[in-house]
């Protein structure tokens, strides 16, 4: 998995989680994030190839949203 999207993740979540089920690198990233920036890191994480497949709220200000790796990034 890229760095960069990592990285971006920690930007904007207050937790990350990685799980590789060993199906050719189809990563799930579990993040914990605020609800404001939901929708941002959604658009950017399918640029990157992920999408989003489960967003439950956490509280009052929070989602915990899970991503997985797609076949392929979405590009404009």
């Amino acid at each position: 998995m890229e760095k960069s999207v990592i990285n971006y993740c920690w930007e904007f979540c207050h937790e990350v989680l990685i799980a590789d089920p060993k199906d050719n690198n189809r990563f799930v990233l579990i993040l914990n994030l605020p609800r404001s920036f939901a929708n941002i890191l959604e658009t950017r994480l399918l640029k990157a190839g992920f999408r989003c497949v489960s967003l439950k709220p956490h509280g009052s200000k929070s989602v915990i949203a899970r991503f997985k790796k797609t076949s392929c990034a979405i590009t404009n």
